[in-house]
């Protein structure tokens, strides 16, 4: 456990892997996936103000799904596709119309730098490809019609189109994930990607093992297959507290 007892001189937060983290000066060391992901899973798109929560691990996830439908091949562009927003993570997202406003530079500022340590940290380019900023742009506005029942009113014109018949295809079956099936879902895909990136390697599969890898009831590690059954990764267990102690005995 760290000691956090300077912890509130520069600005920080508290991870879900129990990390102190400045987010405005984030480090490669400060990154984890784990972190990542539950913290996407537990935000929500539109700042929390559509009919129903569409959160953020959800919507990284069907970007990576689009760019492999886009003909994306290599593994290393469909881990930057996953992690594309990960710096929302440690910063809180904000909708894209306030984030654009002149008052927000410092906020724009300290997102472009964090995602680009994160994208160091997990050996991704820091150059965003076309097929990911078109999924991206995608799914912003097929989650704003969907969660605003299309009421949602674009004002930019590259964003307010209709979406087309080939634009649903690629968007494919969608309804809101529970934020736990979302984070079990995004690591899962982590995980994957990241097997994926070992044969082209070469590395062996036991070095992507750690004490953290997503398990089923009998122990078997989890792959893709099984989320339905699995129904996220737990926080670590709560201390227990500690009884008091019992009173001295009074004088006889």
């Amino acid at each position: 456990m760290q000691d956090f007892t300077n912890a509130t001189r520069e600005p920080r937060i508290f991870t879900f892997t129990r990390r102190a983290v400045n987010p405005l000066e984030l480090r490669h060391q400060d990154v984890d996936y784990l972190d990542i992901g539950h913290g996407l899973a537990l935000q929500n798109r539109f700042v929390g103000q559509t009919d129903e929560p569409v959160n953020l691990a959800q919507h990284c996830w069907y970007v990576l799904k689009i760019v492999k439908k886009l003909g994306v091949q290599h593994p290393s562009m469909w881990l930057q596709a996953l992690l594309h927003d990960g710096s929302e993570a440690y910063l809180g997202d904000m909708t894209k119309w306030v984030k654009q406003a002149p008052e927000m530079q410092g906020y724009r500022d300290a997102e472009k730098r964090a995602q680009r340590v994160i994208y160091e940290a997990f050996g991704c380019s820091t150059a965003e490809t076309p097929e990911l900023k078109y999924a991206d742009a995608l799914m912003v506005r097929y989650e704003a019609k969907w969660g605003f029942r299309g009421d949602f009113c674009f004002d930019q014109p590259e964003y307010d189109q209709p979406l087309t018949r080939e634009e649903l295809e690629l968007v494919g079956e969608w309804e809101p994930w529970s934020w736990e099936r979302s984070k079990t879902v995004f690591v899962l895909e982590y995980f994957n990607i990241q097997h994926k990136l070992c044969e082209v390697s070469g590395c062996s599969a036991h070095q992507l093992q750690d004490s953290r890898w997503p398990r089923g009831p009998h122990g078997f590690p989890l792959q893709a297959g099984h989320t339905e059954r699995y129904s996220g990764l737990q926080a670590p267990p709560r201390g227990k507290p500690t009884p008091a102690a019992p009173a001295p005995p009074t004088g006889v």
